[in-house]
């Protein structure tokens, strides 16, 4: 039997919190017997980039669930987006309806 969970929530202070946090939940699930897939080491670049950035529409900050706009090179929750389903479909052309507008 297998169980796929998708979605984790994990709020620090710090990008270092947050790492320190996240292995130590990866290594208490492992010790139970099961895995964990991490994401790849350029999304975690992508995720440490982001972390200091806030959203172009609602002006708090970002994480990895959010895109960036190809006009003013903001990012965006998917929340605010509007984006239903895969951001992956439409990461090439997203352009926001930020604060200031596109």
């Amino acid at each position: 039997m297998g169980v796929v969970v998708s979605d984790l929530v994990v709020i620090c202070e710090t990008v270092d919190d947050l790492i320190k946090k996240l292995n130590e939940w990866k290594d208490n699930v492992e010790t139970r017997g099961m895995r964990v897939n991490t994401i790849s080491g350029e999304c975690q670049k992508l995720m440490q980039k982001t972390a200091t950035c806030t959203c172009g529409v609602c002006g708090r900050g970002v994480g990895s669930n959010s895109i960036q706009c190809i006009s003013c090179q903001k990012w965006v929750h998917k929340k605010c987006s509007g984006i239903k389903g895969s951001m992956s479909n439409v990461m090439k052309s997203f352009i926001c309806t930020g604060r200031q507008g596109c």
